[in-house]
């Protein structure tokens, strides 16, 4: 492998890992929160044990949670890269 090659890969590998998910990014959003995870439960019908785990990074939720904590926490999906082909 070429030094450049190399280099090109290290600074993949770190590009990658300054970039959050998008469950870190909920699991952010909800510590961020000023809602206790207990009301988030209680309010959005989310086992409180699962929203505990999820945000602790233990476990993952489902599709149908995750979109009711988006939408209680006023998130959204945007996709910010443009179409290949495309002109803007």
């Amino acid at each position: 492998m070429t030094v450049l090659a190399e280099m090109t890969s290290i600074l993949y590998d770190v590009l990658v890992a300054c970039v959050k998910t998008l469950t870190d990014q909920l699991r952010e959003a909800v510590r961020r929160s000023e809602v206790t995870r207990y009301r988030l439960s209680q309010e959005l019908g989310i086992d409180q044990g699962a929203l505990s785990r999820f945000v602790s990074g233990e476990r993952g939720l489902s599709l149908e949670a995750i979109d009711k904590l988006a939408g209680y926490l006023g998130l959204r999906l945007v996709n910010d890269r443009r179409p290949k082909g495309r002109k803007p």
